[in-house]
């Protein structure tokens, strides 16, 4: 088990340096696109990009917040799990699950709190990454740019889960796979089972490809 744990935090790490990555590429592809726009325009729509290109600055700052946030605590579970390799081959049954427990404990409160932040990070990813999509939406050939992951999940799971399409209010949340954190994660019997969430991570790297196809064919396109 502790080697399945190893390759989960593994692919987790793996995946949020390629998301934050994809948002640093975002970054230099729209300063390429914010020269064109000053030259082509004359500079008339310079502050309406430099809204946008705040927003997409902020969603990179708030996913390296989240993931220090996911590397704290596969660092907590990475002890436990080394505490529990150790008592390995003890004649004691409950050995490994009592080593892995007093390892864990003295980092639980620490743990609950990184739960918490990586849901708010989350949440406030998806509010931030959302403006930052519907805002270009206004720049000259960045209309067509949808991110469905994103939009789906801001707008039913975050922002409006009253109402009638959504009415998910309380689903649970995930974190520690590679896909990224999950909102509404686990569902009762009760509440729908629509508006899956894909994972942050998915949702990131569907934004950042979308978004720089966008922007190159505005460029290209003039």
């Amino acid at each position: 088990m502790s080697e399945v744990n190893e390759k989960l935090r593994a692919d987790e790490e793996r995946a949020a340096n390629i998301a934050l990555d994809g948002l640093t590429k975002v970054i230099e592809e729209f300063d390429e696109y914010y020269r064109w726009l000053d030259k082509a325009h004359q500079g008339s729509l310079n502050e309406q990009a430099i809204d946008v290109r705040k927003r997409i600055v902020q969603t990179h700052l708030i996913l390296r917040l989240l993931n220090t946030a996911l590397s704290e605590s596969r660092s907590i579970n990475a002890l436990a799990d080394e505490a529990g390799n150790a008592a390995e081959g003890s004649s004691d049954e409950w050995a490994v699950l009592n080593a892995r427990v007093a390892a864990f404990q003295p980092h639980m409160k620490r743990q609950s709190e990184l739960m918490e932040l990586i849901e708010l990070y989350s949440d406030v990813f998806y509010w931030v990454a959302a403006r930052a999509m519907k805002a270009s939406n206004y720049l000259p050939g960045l209309k067509p740019f949808v991110a469905s992951g994103i939009r789906d999940v801001r707008n039913h799971l975050v922002e409006h889960p009253e109402k009638a399409d959504s009415r998910i209010f309380n689903g649970g949340f995930g974190f520690g796979m590679p896909s990224g954190p999950v909102l509404a994660a686990m569902r009762t019997d009760q509440q729908p089972s629509f508006w899956k969430d894909p994972g942050l991570f998915v949702n990131v790297g569907e934004f950042c490809n979308k978004f720089t196809q966008a922007l190159r064919a505005a460029r290209h396109a003039a």
